[in-house]
């Protein structure tokens, strides 16, 4: 689809499911869709995925580069991961322990502002810190 949020090495739009070929070897166990990106996660919360429209840093790669194929979050290997949403211009993650990451853009985060900047890596929420 646009931006490619799908998946599928392309921007093209699909009328019917499609697989996404290059995330058949994990077991995923979380999806999240935002405006123009997708978040993936495997079932054991190891490993996480990002592709689609990456302004913002929203996909948290380190840049601001769009995805059209499932990217892993280096930062996010192995931290077990509990949730993934995916927002408008931004992302959100939930660790097991309690730990909450965002990317992405800063106004839609709802931090602290001296926090605020648009962040292209996952970065820990300080004020949710014990």
């Amino acid at each position: 689809g646009d931006y490619g949020r799908l998946g599928l090495a392309s921007n093209c739009n699909k009328k019917i499911p499609e697989k996404v070929m290059s995330l058949d070897d994990f077991h995923i166990g979380q999806v999240s869709c935002g405006l123009n990106h997708t978040l993936c996660a495997s079932s054991d919360g190891n490993r996480v995925w990002s592709f689609g429209d990456g302004d913002y840093g929203k996909l948290g790669l380190g840049n601001t580069a769009g995805r059209s194929s499932p990217t892993e979050i280096e930062a996010l290997r192995g931290i077990g991961v509990k949730r993934v949403l995916a927002g408008t211009q931004f992302s959100v993650v939930l660790t097991n322990a309690g730990q909450v990451y965002t990317f992405g853009q800063e106004r839609m985060l709802g931090i602290n502002e001296s926090f605020a900047t648009n962040s292209t890596v996952p970065q820990l929420v300080p004020d949710l810190v014990d």
